[in-house]
C-alpha cells in the first residue's frame, strides 16, 4: 500500500482526495472513471443533502495504480462504506454512527467481526484508533489544516486528516477509509 508512517488525506473538490506526504502528492481518492450515474445523488444535492448521495471511489497509487475501491449506497439513512481490493474482493465495510457526545467508527470485516474501532477524544478533532484483534491503540487520526505560504492558500484548501499508517496494507485501507467516512459526515 503506502510505505509511509502517516499521511494526510485532503479533500480538493469534485469528489477527489489528495493523499499527501509533506505536502507531496502520493495518492489519491478519486471517482471511478465507469461509475455509474447515480440519479438519486442529483435529487439530494438540489436539496442541499449530500450526505444521502452514492459513493463510488478508487484508492491509487503516485503511479496510478488502483489499490482498492470504495462504494456507498444512496440513501436517506447514514450508509456503510465498502471497502474492495483491488481485484474487487469485499474487504470490510466502515460502520457510522453519532450520538450527542460520541461518533463512532467500525470497521467491519464481512463476518461481521469489527477489526478497527474509533474513539472520539471529545473534540471531533481527533480519533484513537483501536485494533480490536489485539485490544489496544494501533493508530489515530487527527483532523488538522496544512500550513501554506499565503493566506489566500489557506483559505481556498480544504482542512484533512492525518492519518497514522500501520504495517497491515489491509487495516492501513481501512483506515483510510475510516477518515474518507469522517470527512464525508463530520464535514458537511
Amino acid at each position: 500500500m503506502f510505505n509511509y508512517g502517516e499521511i494526510f488525506l485532503q479533500r480538493t473538490g469534485g469528489g477527489k482526495y489528495s493523499i499527501l506526504v509533506n505536502k507531496e502528492v502520493v495518492g489519491c481518492v478519486r471517482k471511478i472513471q465507469d461509475a455509474p450515474l447515480h440519479l438519486q445523488n442529483i435529487l439530494y444535492l438540489l436539496f442541499n443533502y449530500s450526505i444521502g448521495r452514492a459513493m463510488d471511489v478508487e484508492l491509487v497509487d503516485e503511479h496510478d495504480q488502483v489499490l482498492g475501491y470504495i462504494r456507498k449506497q444512496s440513501g436517506i439513512r447514514a450508509k456503510d462504506f465498502h471497502l474492495f481490493s483491488e481485484n474487487k474482493k469485499y474487504l470490510a465495510s466502515i460502520q457510522y454512527s453519532f450520538g450527542v457526545n460520541k461518533t463512532s467508527l467500525k470497521a467491519v470485516r464481512p463476518n461481521g467481526e469489527i477489526v478497527l474501532e474509533t474513539t472520539e477524544s471529545g473534540t471531533a478533532l481527533d480519533f484513537q484508533v483501536m485494533d480490536c484483534e489485539i485490544d489496544r491503540p494501533v493508530a489515530s487520526i487527527r483532523k488538522r489544516s496544512l500550513v501554506y505560504k499565503s493566506v489566500k492558500e489557506n483559505m481556498l484548501n480544504h482542512d484533512g486528516y492525518y492519518i497514522t499508517l500501520i504495517d497491515d496494507d489491509v487495516k492501513s485501507f481501512m483506515l483510510i477509509g475510516i477518515g474518507l467516512v469522517m470527512d464525508f459526515y463530520l464535514n458537511r
